[in-house]
């Protein structure tokens, strides 16, 4: 069989069938002159960060772990990973259905949304997207063995985008520019974990050595008082891989 050929892990198959997806979604904006598919998909950078993100699922599925069929219960690994994949997709939709329901409120026109997650965490939804990937790749530390421990590219490359490059930093920096002159955006900010949930009021005592430390609070995301740029939007994981 081609698979067989190619390798073992389905790895050359699947990057094959990575690019080919983006093909089919870029020959689909080109005929028909569809802006938001050209959104979705990207651009070849969206393939490698595809792949990237996908390399424990392909490891977990990989012909070389095929095993008979018996009766198993889930290893604790299985149960750690599971409930973190859990907790980060439900954080990550939780947050963007609230964002998207406060954008939908004309009464909320020129402002920045801090309701249900939004008031524990500057960024829920990357925060759960990142819990999500650690999540799948605790789980294939079940089968993962020697050269494939590579793998562990998917959660830090996913958390490193995130944290200090197209992620939060351009947010961030985009917030501050249009509402540096509002006390009550500053106040939010400080007292406001830029990614992990924390309640404002355990938040607002915690030290600086401490939040940077621990809450990914680092300099790069305070740019109050720094000249205006062009503006960013709020992005969900799809359009954060595609403007890497």
């Amino acid at each position: 069989m081609a698979v067989d050929i190619l390798d073992e892990d389905h790895l050359a198959v699947s990057a094959i069938v990575t690019i080919g997806m983006q093909l089919i979604f870029f020959s689909i904006a080109a005929t028909f002159q569809m802006d938001k598919v050209t959104d979705f998909a990207g651009g070849m950078n969206f393939a490698f960060w595809v792949y990237i993100v996908s390399l424990p699922v392909m490891i977990i599925n990989s012909p070389r772990h095929r095993v008979p069929f018996a009766p198993k219960t889930m290893t604790t690994l299985d149960s750690a990973g599971t409930g973190l994949f859990i907790i980060g997709l439900l954080a990550e939709t939780y947050a963007d259905l609230q964002k998207f329901a406060f954008r939908q409120d004309p009464h909320n026109n020129g402002k920045w949304c801090d309701d249900g997650l939004w008031g524990v965490s500057r960024h829920p939804n990357y925060f759960g997207e990142i819990v999500l990937w650690w999540g799948i790749f605790i789980i294939s530390i079940n089968v993962i063995e020697g050269f494939e421990w590579f793998v562990i590219a998917s959660p830090i490359f996913t958390t490193f985008i995130i944290l200090f490059l197209s992620g939060m930093p351009l947010l961030e920096r985009a917030s501050d520019e249009r509402y540096r002159d509002n006390a009550e955006y500053r106040q939010y900010k400080q007292s406001t974990s830029p990614l992990i949930p924390i309640p404002a009021a355990i938040y607002r005592e915690v030290p600086g050595f401490m939040k940077f430390l621990l809450c990914c609070e680092f300099p790069m995301y305070n740019s109050l008082d720094v000249k205006p740029r062009s503006a960013v939007t709020e992005s969900t994981s799809i359009s954060l891989a595609a403007s890497t």
